[in-house]
């Protein structure tokens, strides 16, 4: 059993008086952020032996200083950014901003200075891996090649630095949107959870692969490709054709679809299924519109074609996800 790197962190932030805990059992425990800090909920999940998973929802505070535990533990932390905006004071010269769709990945070998979180509305997971589990994962007889590779992956995907930030491609996207915790009470929904946090892990760890095509665009074939994004975004329940994306943007659709794919690392229509399943989530977490009125707003005209694409992002029917939210 190794030390719970995690836990340590929420005792340092009880003690500190940052969370009040609110409930608590064999496998979960849920805090709410201190009134006098500001506002929020975070849940945190014992996901095995060496793989803990917190989610963070609509947390805004300001100036939560954690001194770092210096452990020198083989863990890798990821943190990825729904919604909201958060921000790392390492020390008092580095400064790391995440926003929607940004991923941090820290290795705590390295010995950073103590940092100070301040966040505003953010929602967001994160997720600390042991190598230990990894190698308890892929069993004895791999664990040399472990030894050697674990560590140059590490290097490779944080750039031989030890905290980094960086966009999420569009499959980390994909595989963040699925971690949602269940009720553990369910056998078959745990088991489906602890999955997607492994189907997580393996998409940032792919994010090391240095050799992707998107390093050989110029910066003006990647502002093109940012600027269809942005259009595609603003125009969910009505995209345009690639030709036509293509004409708004000044390109032809050839290049762009072959540039969006180097650097989201998917198609235009996947991107546009994705956001838009993204988008039914937020409304059936915040609004009481009807299933069908939501899938309308999106750009489906039949909502079952709207419920069957939503149960095989979530693992859940849109009216099952409303209930739980």
């Amino acid at each position: 059993m190794k030390p719970d790197i995690v836990g340590l962190y929420y005792h340092a932030m009880l003690d500190s008086r940052y969370l009040c805990r609110q409930a608590s059992d064999e496998l979960e425990t849920r805090y709410q952020v201190s009134r006098h800090h500001g506002a929020g909920c975070i849940r945190h999940v014992g996901a095995g032996d060496g793989l803990d998973f917190s989610c963070w929802d609509t947390v805004s505070a300001e100036n939560l200083y954690l001194k770092n535990l210096r452990s020198n533990q083989d863990v890798l932390e990821i943190i990825y950014c729904l919604n909201g905006q958060m921000t790392v004071q390492v020390g008092p010269s580095q400064e790391l901003v995440l926003a929607a769709e940004d991923v941090l990945f820290y290795d705590h070998q390295q010995a950073l200075p103590d940092v100070a979180v301040s966040t505003r509305n953010y929602s967001g997971i994160s997720i600390h891996v042991h190598r230990y589990y990894v190698q308890q994962l892929l069993g004895a007889a791999s664990a040399s090649r472990l030894n050697t590779q674990w560590p140059d992956t590490i290097r490779c995907l944080l750039a031989n630095e030890p905290i980094l930030v960086r966009q999420a491609p569009l499959s980390l996207q994909l595989a963040a949107g699925k971690l949602n915790p269940p009720g553990w009470s369910n056998m078959t929904a745990t088991l489906t959870f602890q999955a997607r946090i492994l189907e997580f892990l393996g998409c940032c760890l792919l994010c090391a692969d240095r050799s992707t095509p998107a390093g050989t665009l110029t910066q003006g074939d990647i502002a093109t490709v940012y600027q269809a994004k942005q259009y595609l975004l603003e125009h969910l329940d009505d995209p345009p054709s690639v030709k036509k994306l293509a004409w708004l943007c000044q390109t032809n659709s050839d290049k762009l679809q072959k540039d969006f794919k180097a650097i989201y690392h998917t198609t235009l229509y996947a991107f546009v299924k994705i956001k838009r399943l993204e988008k039914s989530q937020q409304l059936l977490k915040q609004t009481d519109a009807s299933i069908a009125a939501i899938a309308n707003q999106i750009g489906y005209s039949n909502p079952s074609k709207f419920a069957s694409a939503f149960r095989e992002y979530t693992g859940m029917t849109p009216s099952e996800y409303k209930r739980s939210h």
